[in-house]
């Protein structure tokens, strides 16, 4: 009996001691790991929301270029070009001052002199075009390279362009560029406008400019909503000086934020998140820039003091997105969670008594104990390989969709296109045969993209006679538009010509995901001139691949936890730190080689992978 009692009153005794010892760590520490947590968490939405949008705007230019492809806005512009060549520069200004004088004299749109401009055959095609997304598309027009308009979707306040600072903008003194005219909020479409300003060209010459308005508040304000029902914190998105171009519940450009965001966030530039003091209260503020580019180039984004239906126009600022959360809110999980922590402890001292019966079954079958352990090891193995191959099936279909995009986005114009010409009837078979044969084509590309991707996922666990050097090739077939997309050159050399007998599919999962992790890397640091090389070699016994990427080295406190299971780096909400320890397993367990993670200093990270060519 006695003995018992002493059990008893050691376990109370310890039982106190854990809960005493745990509220102190948890309350002295808590704090700042919320804090980092918090940040951490907005900063992830943050970027999130900021790279919707500019898809958006992407996905939107693409159509817009498309649609200046067509071959009837080719053929109009050299037409009403060539109308001007016997002009000197003086007759051209005179001229299009009188047809723009004439233009806005006109007070309607069944004006003799307007409807041409608005029936002709390009007015027809850009017409056709705004239906297809009414919602969308505002006001189309095209001028010609004097600044002339020559087709319009609707009667415009003026007639004569060059002067306007669009128009400046886009025609970059016969160089030509892209510009976004961040034109406000306009009150005659009660929405916000964004003017895709698109330069024309042949061979080096402009020949005209294409405007398309396009109503953006659906987008802006789908996504608000979207992040108010997923996740915590305020998200608006603001210019530069703090004017507020969308936020839950506020009409556009209506108010600002507060000047301490402007002084401390706005300005700075910089992707981060930091605690703000405003009055009485803190904030986290996470805060991305956005800035738009298209294949490697940056496009311009601006507009002018005032604009149509609004005097607040865009001066020359860029948009951020940011999201503010009460630092209270945030911390309130905290108390909560510590008031839990000491009730749970509460409970376990009064069943201490109890508790020391049980530990004295367990004491006496110790190998039923190690049995369950073991089975729970292997149980929780077969989780993690589930949850990466989860992860990898996620990411291979963002990348399926991401492939699919501009194919999709081609048929879909290149058949609009065939339609306006059928109704418009200027229909012409060689135009006729090229538009039919892009959409093969892009058919074709979405057919292999399947193909690929099916590859990947299949379940296969027979081993192949294969080379090395065939499945790397094979892990850029599946990643590299991705590489591309985000301008990483990709440099290969290849010495190893020896076939082995292998799981090729367990060895594209490894190369797949070193090269994403790579790419992520470059695309997290913003690495000039960002570069992915991949040398392979061998020996008489061994295979060697090195992938090597120019980015930031990693830290040496966490290189060695790379391979740790669930460990993680990324900011993704879907990262499951598994990548890496499943490659590890895959290499070491599967094949019997090595894989290694060294930093080169200027030349930045490679991982080393060695196959033994005995036991493949």
């Amino acid at each position: 009996m006695k003995l018992k009692y002493k059990i008893t009153s050691s376990i109370v005794l310890v039982s106190l001691s854990i809960l005493f010892m745990v509220s102190y760590i948890y309350s002295t520490q808590a704090y700042e790991y919320t804090v980092a947590h918090e940040k951490e968490n907005l900063l992830e939405n943050v970027v999130d929301s900021t790279h919707h949008i500019k898809s958006e705007l992407i996905d939107k230019l693409a159509n817009a270029l498309t649609m200046a492809s067509s071959p009837i806005v080719y053929q109009t512009l050299e037409k009403s070009n060539n109308d001007y060549k016997l002009l000197s520069d003086n007759q051209i200004d005179e001229y299009i001052n009188n047809l723009n004088q004439t233009w806005r004299s006109a007070d309607s749109i069944e004006d003799s002199f307007v409807k041409p401009y608005l029936n002709n055959k390009l007015a027809l095609f850009l017409k056709k075009q705004q239906s297809i997304l009414p919602d969308v598309y505002g006001e189309l027009f095209i001028t010609n390279q004097h600044g002339a308009m020559i087709a319009t979707t609707g009667k415009l306040t003026t007639l004569k362009h060059s002067h306007k600072y669009w128009w400046k903008e886009s025609f970059a003194d016969g160089n030509g560029k892209v510009f976004f005219d961040d034109r406000g909020f306009d009150t005659s479409v009660n929405g916000y406008v964004i003017g895709i300003v698109i330069p024309i060209k042949k061979g080096t010459e402009v020949l005209g400019i294409l405007k398309v308005n396009i109503n953006i508040i659906g987008t802006l304000k789908r996504l608000i909503d979207e992040h108010e029902e997923r996740e915590h914190g305020s998200l608006k998105i603001v210019r530069t000086n703090g004017l507020i171009v969308y936020g839950s519940g506020l009409t556009p450009l209506s108010k600002k934020v507060d000047s301490t965001f402007v002084e401390n966030i706005l300005k700075n530039n910089e992707t981060q998140t930091v605690l703000l003091k405003n009055k009485s209260q803190e904030f986290f503020v996470a805060h991305a820039p956005l800035s738009l580019s298209y294949f490697g180039k940056e496009l311009a984004f601006g507009g002018k003091a005032k604009t149509l239906g609004s005097s607040k126009g865009n001066e020359g600022e860029i948009w951020h997105t940011i999201i503010t959360y009460d630092k209270d809110l945030a911390l309130a999980g905290v108390k909560e969670t510590n008031i839990f922590i000491v009730y749970v402890g509460l409970f376990i001292i009064f069943f201490a008594a109890l508790l020391s019966y049980i530990i004295g079954l367990m004491i006496s079958k110790p190998i039923d104990a190690l049995a369950q352990s073991q089975q729970k090891l292997l149980a929780q193995e077969k989780i993690m390989i589930a949850q990466s191959r989860h992860a990898a099936m996620g990411e291979m279909i963002s990348m399926i969709a991401h492939q699919w995009r501009q194919p999709i986005s081609v048929i879909s114009m290149a058949a609009n296109n065939i339609m306006a010409d059928i109704e418009l009837e200027i229909t012409d078979d060689k135009n006729l045969r090229t538009l039919t044969q892009n959409i093969l084509t892009k058919t074709q590309e979405l057919s292999k993209t399947i193909d690929d991707f099916g590859s990947f996922f299949s379940t296969n666990k027979q081993k192949e006679l294969t080379k090395v050097d065939d499945i790397i090739e094979e892990t850029f077939e599946l990643i590299g538009k991705s590489l591309e997309y985000n301008s990483i050159e990709v440099r290969k050399e290849y010495a190893s010509e020896t076939e082995i007998l292998i799981y090729s599919r367990e060895l594209l999962q490894v190369l797949v995901n070193i090269v994403k992790n790579a790419k992520e890397a470059l695309v997290d640091s913003e690495t000039q001139e960002a570069l992915i090389s991949v040398r392979t070699r061998e020996d008489t016994h061994n295979i060697y691949i090195s992938i090597c990427n120019n980015g930031k080295n990693i830290p040496d406190d966490i290189i060695d936890k790379l391979y740790d299971p669930y460990f993680s780096t990324k900011r993704e909400k879907n990262a499951t730190g598994l990548g890496l320890y499943m490659s590890k397993v895959i290499i070491e367990q599967h094949f019997d080689g090595k894989i290694d993670i060294i930093n080169q200093g200027a030349e930045g990270v490679c991982f080393l992978i060695t196959l033994n060519k005995a036991n493949s």
